[in-house]
């Protein structure tokens, strides 16, 4: 559905901080941008304490802005290198995420992978993983996707915000409840959609207890 132009950039804070690298990470990531011909805008919702309703008000100011042809979301507490916000972009998906390492002391990193019958991570040609669920903490989402979805799937409002991230026993043929990424990749392959996962940006998950990480190489590392 066309290339990315212009991106809606967005941050949730509840307390309105951003970890220093973060947005070291941010600067220099849409200054990349811009240099390669990419308009980026960034915002914050702050003071929203429930991380769902911050990431549907963030689906909103892309909804009331029709400039924008992307939206990214990207989590507070994440360093990140220079090139990998571009990763995204050049990925030419209309959903692709990153994935870090899980920052409280386990093992491994958020998403869920494609495994071929040899037990390998399905992959393009470009090296992206195809995915049933990546984490929404580094994500980029063309706006006709969330136009998609409202087309075909049931889409709940509050106060004129729509609920593409929601939390709850959504789905009846699984009887399983669904944290708020989840919802969103669920209802996207619903809606026809692949999802993808970018392995070769290295993240740092900032915080007391924060780990360093790649996930092409935790990967390689594990055989898959």
């Amino acid at each position: 559905m066309g290339s990315v132009k212009n991106i809606l950039i967005v941050t949730p804070t509840h307390t309105g901080s951003i970890f220093a690298e973060c947005v070291t990470s941010l600067m220099i990531g849409m200054k990349v941008l811009n240099e390669g011909g990419i308009k980026t805008t960034f915002a914050c919702i702050m003071g929203e304490a429930y991380v769902p309703m911050a990431k549907n008000k963030a689906v909103n100011l892309l909804y009331e802005n029709k400039e924008y042809d992307s939206l990214m979301i990207v989590d507070y507490d994440l360093q990140f290198n220079p090139v990998a916000m571009g990763r995204l972009v050049l990925a030419e998906k209309d959903i692709v995420g990153g994935t870090f390492p899980f920052k409280c002391g386990k093992d491994g990193y958020p998403g869920t992978i494609n495994i071929d019958s040899d037990m390998t991570a399905v992959t393009n040609e470009s090296g992206l993983v195809s995915s049933s669920f990546v984490p929404g903490g580094f994500i980029l989402i063309k706006r006709h996707v969330f136009e998609t979805i409202e087309s075909k799937c049931s889409i709940k409002t509050d106060n004129g915000i729509r609920f593409f991230f929601d939390t709850g026993f959504l789905f009846p043929d699984d009887h399983r409840w669904y944290g708020e990424d989840k919802t969103f990749c669920r209802r996207s392959i619903d809606a026809g959609f692949e999802l993808w996962i970018e392995p070769n940006i290295t993240f740092k998950h900032v915080g007391l207890s924060g780990r360093t990480g790649n996930y092409r190489e935790y990967l390689s590392r594990n055989n898959m």
